[in-house]
């Protein structure tokens, strides 16, 4: 079932972030930036798993950072090979 929020924003044409969804923003295969996150579940050099509203984000690769950090934003850099929403 897909979350009201998400509902709402598609019906009045409005991006995710003025909802608060999670917004993933990806950079090459170097960067992967996860805004409106709720915290890191799993933090390791192969993966790193952010928890967002509704589900979680996991980035997958080798020599992963958790290079910045704030209570909006969550930044990974190394070198990424998938990135997978759940």
């Amino acid at each position: 079932m897909r979350e009201w929020r998400e509902d709402i924003a598609e019906r009045l044409e409005l991006c995710a972030e003025a909802v608060g969804l999670m917004k993933v923003t990806v950079s090459g295969k170097r960067r992967v930036l996860v805004e409106f996150h709720r915290g890191i579940l799993e933090y390791g050099p192969d993966c790193i798993e952010v928890a967002v509203r509704g589900g979680r984000v996991r980035v997958l690769g080798s020599a992963l950072e958790l290079t910045a950090m704030d209570g909006e934003a969550v930044l990974v850099t190394g070198a990424v090979s998938a990135v997978e929403l759940e």
